[in-house]
């Protein structure tokens, strides 16, 4: 299967929250982003107050052709969220920290709940995908666990200073990534990814999907979203040609 890209339009709904409180419309955002020939579009329900949260993902559910991805903490009201948004997959992602950091569920300790959960959601008819740390021991997991797509956060090579310890984190995601495909899950990465970076993993072949938010919204404010989507587009193409 082809690359795809997927766009995370709660970027946009953090700018509208620091505006005027109603734009711009997220669904505005993600209709154009989808004429544009974005493969899915992504929202997280963890950011911005939960009541507006989840009126922007029904509004997104009901407006959309295309696949919607909600990511979410686990917890008790899980399911409420799956049955509410109905979304054609649910991606279990940690509780946001203090300034809105997030990386990756420890799936390793968690096990059996994990799976349980995953289970619930698969047998109500929604692909499940988790957030996790680029780690051997943690896609072995995922796999246990029957998740069908391993997110794979990519924080630690995006936030690389030296051009070692660039070179040490992409091993690291590529190392995750080809375990994963081996093991029959679905690859994705996320990450305040950019135009360069996104090209750069690109060239992991086993990587499915490229998860980009705040830099494509950016983007599009000096280009437009449906220029700045296919700008992200063609770069994993370009990065696709180049893949190990």
């Amino acid at each position: 299967m082809d690359a795809q890209l997927h766009l995370a339009v709660d970027a946009a709904a953090m700018f509208r929250r620091v505006g005027d409180g109603v734009n711009p419309s997220t669904v505005s955002v993600a209709l154009l982003a989808e004429l544009a020939g974005a493969d899915a579009i992504s929202y997280d329900i963890r950011v911005g107050d939960r009541n507006d949260t989840e009126k922007d993902g029904r509004l997104l559910r009901d407006s959309l052709t295309g696949r919607l991805e909600v990511v979410a903490a686990a917890g008790p009201d899980l399911m409420d969220v799956a049955f509410a948004l109905r979304p054609d997959r649910l991606t279990l992602a940690p509780e946001l920290r203090d300034g809105g950091a997030s990386g990756g569920i420890d799936a390793h300790m968690l096990k059996d709940a994990l799976r349980r959960q995953v289970l619930l959601l698969k047998d109500a008819g929604i692909m499940v995908g988790v957030r996790i740390e680029p780690e051997i021991e943690q896609c072995k997991a995922l796999h246990r666990a029957e998740v069908d797509v391993a997110v794979l956060n990519c924080g630690a090579y995006l936030r690389a200073k030296s051009s070692q310890e660039r070179t040490t984190e992409f091993a690291r995601v590529g190392d995750a990534a080809n375990l994963a495909a081996k093991l029959g899950l679905r690859v994705g990465v996320v990450g305040d990814i950019g135009l360069v970076n996104v090209e750069k993993l690109a060239r992991i072949a086993q990587i499915d999907e490229f998860q980009v938010g705040h830099a494509c919204i950016a983007r599009g404010i000096l280009r437009g979203i449906e220029q700045a989507v296919g700008d992200f587009s063609r770069a994993v193409e370009r990065g696709r040609r180049r893949s190990v």
